[in-house]
């Protein structure tokens, strides 16, 4: 069911008899597959996926299988960030087309838009969602000081804020927790250079973690290279067990699949 880069097949993860697994962050306007994608994940048991959705590139909301959404202006389009979009933004989570913010933040890698109109874009989302009381998910690229600074700063939806695709040493991720924040592992921790990554995945409490793929980014191993699907984070989930000792047990991917939902939803 799973082909890795040299399209041999490459088996499923063994787990407990009926876990679930959610993808917190897929990009399905960018899977070459969209269908086929989807159906495949839930023959994986991936009970919860969640679309990203920037206004600036998607007017018009798409609907991609009726999946729950987020919606934010990325860092790299800040410059692009005007009134009318966040009417716009604000107007498709008040219609119920999207249940949160994100991704938002800061790319200080790239630097597509200046940094100035990066920290007043994401200040100013951080504030709708705190006025919507919708959480937020958060891309924070090479900028961990503006990030906390503005996150101190700045108004918090009691929703909460998820850390997306964590790639941070635990000394730099450890400040997030004191928002509360959900920290979001993805395929980057299991890479072979990552073990930064993977010790600070070891240490983030237990109630806070959550999985995604962001895909087409970033495959799993055994899966590296390949296009990445929403499928795929059950390599991840089942990689995080294993690093934590809870491959075996149940309860430890349901918590897993708890905390997300109740991210998103408010609620298991």
């Amino acid at each position: 069911m799973f082909f890795n880069r040299k399209g041999k097949a490459v088996a499923a993860p063994d787990f407990p008899p009926g876990v679930r697994f959610a993808d917190t962050h897929c990009h399905f306007d960018m899977l070459k597959n969209p269908e086929g994608a989807l159906e495949l994940a839930r023959e994986n048991g991936v009970g919860l996926m969640i679309s990203l959705v920037d206004p600036v590139d998607y007017p018009e909301l798409p609907d991609f299988f009726s999946l729950p959404k987020l919606v934010g202006v990325h860092p790299h389009n800040a410059k692009d960030y005007d009134d009318a979009v966040e009417r716009q933004l604000v107007a498709q989570i008040e219609n119920g087309q999207a249940i949160g913010i994100g991704e938002i933040g800061l790319d200080y890698h790239y630097d597509l838009s200046p940094r100035g109109q990066q920290q007043e874009v994401f200040q100013r989302q951080l504030a709708l969602a705190a006025r919507l009381n919708v959480p937020v998910q958060l891309h924070i690229r090479e900028a961990n000081a503006d990030a906390l600074h503005i996150l101190a700063a700045t108004p918090l939806p009691e929703r909460g804020v998820e850390l997306h695709c964590c790639t941070l040493a635990w000394d730099d991720l450890r400040p997030y927790l004191d928002f509360v924040c959900r920290v979001a592992f993805g395929g980057a921790l299991t890479f072979n250079k990552s073990d930064a990554i993977r010790d600070a995945a070891s240490r983030v409490p237990e109630r806070y973690l959550i999985t995604e793929t962001d895909s087409p980014y970033m495959a799993p191993v055994p899966l590296r290279g390949s296009d990445c699907e929403p499928a795929q984070v059950i390599f991840t989930a089942h990689y995080l067990a294993e690093l934590r000792g809870q491959s075996e047990s149940a309860q430890f991917y349901q918590t897993l699949y708890n905390n997300a939902v109740t991210f998103i939803k408010g609620k298991v």
